[in-house]
């Protein structure tokens, strides 16, 4: 899956360094979180995707460390589509250019031969293949929205401060991304 700098292919071992006790690897992981799958608030093909299994996460014991951060995660999410002034029919009729899933796949393809990021650059290059990648990534996002709130609610009346207050924050930008894309 696309990501801000190209293929996100160490995402799974991301996830996994979630679940472990390194907290080196969880700031890494983090990070990686933070930048390669969404970017300044941006986000890309692989963002729901990442945060749908971010929130498969919650419920592993091992994940308590960074839970707050993880929930954190999924705000940010839920916030890449409602920072963006469009409605539903807009970014529909924006995700409809022919042929994305083909291009993207192709620009991946080209970097995995080549390590050259050109490929990938001249789809943004592209306003209207922009545009529609930006589309479909924010409505990958409204589509993960119900998975992401039931994995997020039971931490809401959690006795951690810390991971109540991130749930609570989560839940309120998931239920304005649902508002939004009504």
């Amino acid at each position: 899956m696309l990501g801000a700098f190209g293929p996100c292919d160490a995402l799974d071992l991301h996830l996994m360094a979630l679940l472990g006790a390194d907290e080196q690897e969880h700031e890494a992981a983090l990070d990686y979180l933070d930048s390669a799958v969404i970017y300044e608030g941006t986000p890309f093909p692989v963002t729901a995707a990442a945060g749908t299994a971010v929130a498969e996460l919650l419920s592993d014991p091992r994940s308590e460390a960074v839970r707050p951060e993880l929930l954190r995660f999924i705000q940010m999410v839920a916030e890449c589509g409602t920072q963006f002034d469009a409605d539903l029919v807009t970014l529909k009729n924006l995700a409809a250019v022919e042929g994305v899933p083909d291009a993207v796949s192709s620009a991946v393809a080209a970097f995995r031969t080549t390590g050259s990021m050109s490929a990938i650059d001249a789809l943004f290059e592209n306003e209207e293949m922009a545009d529609a990648i930006l589309a479909r990534s924010i409505l990958s996002c409204v589509d993960a929205a119900p998975a992401l709130r039931r994995s997020v609610e039971p931490f809401a009346d959690d006795d951690d401060d810390l991971v109540r207050d991130a749930a609570r924050s989560a839940l309120e930008e998931i239920s304005l991304l649902v508002r939004q894309y009504a």
